[in-house]
């Protein structure tokens, strides 16, 4: 006999507590939402880059507008990203109806996220039988943006890539004939030709849907080989192999790194609810339930699926140079799983109801949903560039615009066509190309690249350009660049590496032998020490000496020739003689026996300090007896390359 004391309505407690629960999560699900619709559309118009790649990107877009090939050999306007061409094709052709900019990709972007939202919505309420579940898939996608790097509205590949691998996928799981198989095949092509990494999600998932279906899926995986090796052929051929060194040669050179176990201390650190959803959802396929219903025909297909997600995730973090919108892949298998996770709970407690202990299973799942939802808290206001940065960027714009001649903008696209510049390489595909593992002698691959290099590096050489601009100052620029001037405008992106444009650079002048300009004031940095005015006989130097900075060629050999006259009284020279020092030796002194100035010239000893930048010193030498400070006008100072 049950004694128990029952308090009025404490048997609809833990159904109220389900629903309650279930609210609060379809809640936060929809502010999730909410915000990153916001925050899409107030970033989608922001004329500048939001990640330091971005514009780098644009560039290949505005070269594909203009009606010009990609993957052929490179030349100096173009170096390609490592990145297939369907986001860029489309992009350049939407660009043709709203404009040259950024708006035009990133709707693209925001679109596929919108895409993919639904997508998840689709397949998670039909597997549970019910709205909210999908709703909170929705919702767990949404509040990945700030863990996934705030990527998913970006002029870059990512969301393109996922939407139309996501879309395949749900072809897949509505497909039973053979058309169907066919277009789903297709659209994984289309994925791959999106974004690479497909391949490793087609690999996986392939293996595993076909151990599930037995085979029966054979048609699918011939229709995505077929049509993806037929594209690859066409590109490749038409383009002499560059698309395939592009493509496919440089990632497989990438350097690897050593802690391959980054990804799941971050993905558990942040997932463990979802994960515990996905665990009891994969508990829920190997149990054989005997309730049919409780066996949705798909579960192992949405198995594989998010497996092959997270897995290809993972392989990303096996080479250096990845940021967080790497875990995007994840998120989505993780939100996935979660959905069908509280789906499953829902339908267990649906076909076994048994009063209030099946509803607090609910609600503990639904707690779990609402603890991820916690857990990937981010701030809003974070994620948008301030009205400081747009400032900035206006004026590093226009002080582009003001300088004369070719700009070099290395680590930033686009900011050179918003300049009225032609766009040049952009670092990433320098670094991706020439960095990374060495090739085996001989190969195609290494030939490749070394013409790549002998591009990059002579033009450097041969200062093609007239001025550079860097984030970070590098030796490889020396000494055909000299660092004139530090930038004040102080912008940085909202995500990815917190760099900006900083370092001036123009073309060293002394290099490949030339005349420096002592009156040109962006060559000021260059020179220290008791320099003063200029004037119409030359700029002059004090009685404690100048020093001028000049970076030249290690192994080449140089004539330097330095005129000059002393500043007189009464006729005297007030100097007796101009010391010229080199690199802290005493190579030669210009005596002065009258008001006229002296000419000299001697070869240059092949001595340099560690960084290639080699110390001209000049050091006037008082006159005895005339007791006027020792100034020296300094009218050349020119080197010729022997």
């Amino acid at each position: 006999m049950d004694t128990s004391i029952r308090t009025p309505g404490s048997s609809r407690l833990p159904a109220l507590s389900a629903r309650l629960a279930a609210l609060l999560a379809g809640l936060l699900a929809l502010a999730y939402l909410l915000v990153f619709i916001l925050l899409a559309w107030l970033r989608a118009r922001y004329p500048f880059e939001l990640e330091w790649v971005e514009g780098g990107l644009l560039d290949e877009m505005i070269w594909i507008l203009q009606g010009r090939r990609v993957y052929g050999e490179p030349g100096l306007s173009l170096l390609p990203f490592t990145y297939n061409p369907v986001y860029f094709y489309l992009s350049a052709g939407l660009m043709k109806l709203l404009g040259v900019g950024f708006f035009a990709p990133r709707l693209i972007s925001i679109l596929a996220v919108f895409g993919t939202f639904l997508l998840i919505y689709r397949l998670v309420s039909a597997d549970a039988g019910h709205p909210m579940p999908g709703l909170a898939a929705v919702g767990l996608y949404a509040a990945s943006f700030r863990f996934s790097g705030a990527w998913m509205d970006l002029a870059k590949t990512d969301s393109l890539f996922i939407f139309v691998l996501l879309l395949a996928f749900w072809v897949s799981r509505r497909s039973s004939r053979l058309a169907g198989f066919v277009t789903s095949g297709l659209l994984f092509a289309l994925a791959y030709y999106t974004k690479q990494l497909t391949l490793y999600v087609v690999l996986i998932f392939g293996a595993l849907s076909m151990l599930e279906s037995r085979g029966r899926r054979w048609v699918q995986w011939l229709a995505a080989g077929s049509a993806g090796l037929l594209v690859f052929w066409l590109l490749d051929t038409s383009n002499q192999g560059w698309y395939s060194f592009f493509s496919l040669d440089i990632l497989a050179y990438h350097a690897r790194v050593p802690d391959i176990w980054y990804f799941w201390r971050k993905v558990l650190g942040a997932y463990w609810p979802a994960l515990a959803l996905a665990a009891g959802y994969l508990l829920a396929a190997l149990a054989r339930l005997p309730q049919v219903a409780l066996r949705p025909a798909h579960i192992w297909h949405n198995l594989s699926l998010a497996a092959a997600l997270i897995l290809a995730a993972w392989s990303i973090f096996f080479k250096v140079w990845v940021y967080d919108n790497a875990f995007m892949p994840a998120c989505l298998g993780l939100a996935l799983l979660a959905g069908w996770g509280i789906g499953q709970i829902m339908k267990r407690v649906a076909a076994n109801p048994s009063g209030g202990q099946n509803a607090w299973v609910t609600s503990g799942g639904w707690l779990l949903v609402i603890l991820q939802f916690g857990w990937l808290y981010y701030p809003p206001l974070a994620q948008l560039p301030s009205s400081a940065d747009r400032a900035a960027a206006g004026r590093f714009v226009t002080r582009l615009e003001n300088l004369p001649g070719e700009v070099f903008i290395f680590q930033h696209g686009f900011f050179g066509p918003l300049a009225g510049k032609s766009p040049y390489w952009h670092s990433v595909p320098v670094g991706d190309v020439l960095g990374g593992k060495q090739p085996a002698q001989g190969s195609d691959t290494l030939i490749k690249r070394q013409f790549v290099a002998s591009i990059f590096y002579q033009a450097i050489a041969e200062q093609h350009y007239d001025w550079v601009v860097l984030d970070s100052p590098a030796d490889y620029w020396l000494p055909y660049y000299v660092q004139v001037q530090e930038l004040p405008d102080e912008f940085y992106p909202v995500t990815g590496a917190r760099t900006r444009p900083s370092l001036l650079l123009a073309r060293n002048p002394l290099a490949r032998g030339g005349r420096f300009p002592l009156d040109a004031p962006v060559y000021q940095a260059l020179l220290s020490g008791a320099w003063q005015e200029i004037d119409g006989q030359g700029r002059w130097v004090g009685q404690d000496g100048g020093q001028l900075n000049a970076a030249l060629e290690p192994a080449s050999s140089y004539r330097l020739v330095v005129q000059a006259a002393p500043a007189c009284s009464a006729g005297q020279p007030a100097a007796q003689s101009l010391q010229i020092s080199w690199n802290g030796e005493r190579v030669q002194s210009l005596v002065f026996d009258s008001c006229s100035a002296q000419q000299v010239t001697l070869d240059l000893p092949a001595s340099l300090d560690e960084d290639l930048v080699n110390a001209l010193h000049l050091k006037p030498v008082p006159a005895p007896g005339i007791g006027l400070p020792a100034r020296v006008s300094i009218q050349l100072i020119e080197l010729y390359l022997q």
